[in-house]
C-alpha cells in the first residue's frame, strides 16, 4: 500500500493541477452585469411568507459564499440566481443542502469576527449568460499568496453590487464605488476595533446601508488578457446608517478555509481528472502551479 501511496504522489508532483482560480469557468465573459450575485431569502413560519434576508456570491457551480446566518435551518432558506431586476425571467430557484458557518465566527452584538459562510446548494448550477461565478483567487504557494495580498492591498478603490439603495428594496440592482478607509481610522469612526482580516469602507453618495450583509467586494484586474472581477470581500456590518463606513470580510484571509471545503466537495464527487482525484482524496502532494505564469495573469 506504501509503494502505491508513493506512486501516487510522484504523478501527483509531476502532472498535479494547473488551475489558478477556485473555479476556471468564472468571470462574466462579457455577459450580463454581476451574473454571480444571488439573493438569499428565508421562509417565516410565523407570517407564512418567504422574505428577503441578504446577498450572497456565487463562487462555483455548488456553493454560495455569503454572511454568517445564524440560526438558520437550511430547509427554509432558498437562493435566487440570474436575476437583474425584481421581475427578472431569467432567474432561477435554488435549495440549499447546507450552510457551513466559519467555526471561528463571533458576533458580541458589537462587533462581529469571521462574518463568512458558505451555503451548499442541492443541484448543480447550470452556467448562461445570465448566471456564472466571480473569480476568486485560490492560492497554491506562498508566493502566490504573497501576490494575492499585494494585489487585493493595493486597491483602494473597490465595487460593492447589492440589491438595496438606502433602505428601499431596489427593483434593479445597484453598484457603487467603494473607497477604502485606514483601518485604525475607520475604528475610530465606528468606535469599534477592526481585525486584520477585515475591511472598511466608504461611498461618496452614502450608498452602504443596512441590510446588505453579504453581498460582493469587487475588483476588476485582468485575468489572462482580459478584465474580470474578482472578489474581495463581502459586506459584513456597519452601524445602520446611511452616512456611516461599512465592515467587509476580508476574502484573501479566509481563502484557505472556502477552497478546503470546496475541493472536498469535488472530491467527493470525483471532479476533475483521474490524477487530481487521485491527489485529491489521498490528500498528500501540493499542486505544482508555476508562480511566474500566476504572476503574469494577475498583474499583465
Amino acid at each position: 500500500m506504501n509503494i502505491v501511496k508513493e506512486v501516487i504522489v510522484f504523478i501527483c508532483l509531476i502532472f498535479g493541477s494547473r488551475g489558478q482560480w477556485l473555479d476556471e469557468n468564472c468571470g462574466s465573459g462579457g455577459s450580463t452585469s454581476s451574473p454571480w450575485l444571488a439573493t438569499i431569502y428565508i421562509w417565516d413560519l410565523q407570517k407564512w411568507n418567504n422574505y428577503f434576508h441578504s446577498s450572497g456570491t456565487l463562487i462555483t457551480d455548488h456553493f454560495i459564499l455569503t454572511h454568517a446566518i445564524p440560526n438558520a435551518k437550511p430547509g427554509f432558506i432558498t437562493v435566487r440566481l440570474g436575476a437583474t431586476y425584481d421581475s427578472s425571467p431569467a432567474s432561477r430557484w435554488y435549495y440549499i443542502e447546507s450552510l457551513i458557518i466559519h467555526p471561528n465566527f463571533e458576533n458580541n452584538g458589537n462587533q462581529i469576527k469571521n462574518d463568512i459562510a458558505l451555503i451548499k446548494l442541492t443541484q448543480k448550477v447550470d452556467f448562461n449568460a445570465h448566471i456564472r461565478p466571480i473569480c476568486m483567487f485560490y492560492s497554491r504557494s506562498k508566493k502566490q499568496e504573497l501576490l494575492q495580498r499585494q494585489v487585493a492591498d493595493s486597491n483602494l478603490e473597490l465595487t460593492f453590487t447589492s440589491w438595496h439603495e438606502r433602505y428601499i428594496y431596489a427593483k434593479r440592482l445597484k453598484s457603487v464605488r467603494v473607497f477604502r478607509l485606514d483601518p485604525e481610522f475607520c475604528s475610530t469612526l465606528l468606535k469599534i476595533p477592526l481585525e486584520q482580516n477585515q475591511i472598511c469602507g466608504y461611498t461618496e453618495f452614502n450608498d452602504l446601508c443596512f441590510r446588505n450583509s453579504g453581498g460582493p467586494l469587487e475588483k476588476v484586474i485582468n485575468k489572462w488578457g482580459k478584465n474580470e472581477s474578482i472578489l474581495l470581500g463581502i459586506q459584513s456590518y456597519g452601524t445602520g446608517s446611511c452616512g456611516d463606513p461599512e465592515v467587509f470580510t476580508d476574502i484573501v484571509s479566509h481563502s484557505e478555509w472556502i477552497s478546503g471545503i470546496v475541493r472536498a466537495h469535488k472530491c467527493l464527487l470525483g471532479h476533475g481528472s483521474v490524477i487530481n482525484i487521485l491527489c485529491c482524496c489521498f490528500i498528500f502532494c501540493p499542486d505544482n502551479d508555476n508562480d511566474d505564469d500566476y504572476e503574469k495573469a494577475v498583474y499583465q
